[in-house]
């Protein structure tokens, strides 16, 4: 009997945005898992999360950034910083924060929190 190689376990976690009154979850692994996940913090999501990752988004709920493994290639630290500012343009409009190059800083400390605690969360 040869030995089934198991797919490792969905690794979810959030990141908490006090001044945002939310966070951001994050789930890495299986895209089957990865929807399920959305799923149970969205109430849906749509059919198939890509192949690089995805943000969801729905009005009232937290941002859910999935991910099919950690970002420990360039390409896949580029897919990171794309969804994690999907989450940030997503949190700042709920709160009425304007994004524009005049008023930059608020979304690239955003971005760079939310790429930095997954990094960190994740090796």
């Amino acid at each position: 009997m040869s030995a089934r190689r198991r797919k490792p376990a969905l690794k979810t976690f959030v990141i908490p945005l006090a001044v945002y009154k939310t966070g951001v979850h994050v789930a890495i692994g299986d895209e089957g898992e990865g929807a399920a996940y959305c799923r149970k913090i969205l109430g849906d999501a749509p059919e198939g999360l890509g192949e690089a990752g995805r943000c969801y988004t729905r009005s009232g709920y937290p941002p859910v950034i999935w991910l099919p493994g950690k970002p420990d290639t360039s390409d896949a630290a580029g897919d990171l910083a794309h969804e994690a500012l999907h989450a940030a343009l997503f949190l700042a409009e709920s709160v009425g924060i304007n994004v524009s190059c005049a008023n930059s800083e608020p979304i690239c400390y955003l971005v760079g929190y939310i790429v930095s605690e997954i990094i960190r969360r994740t090796f």
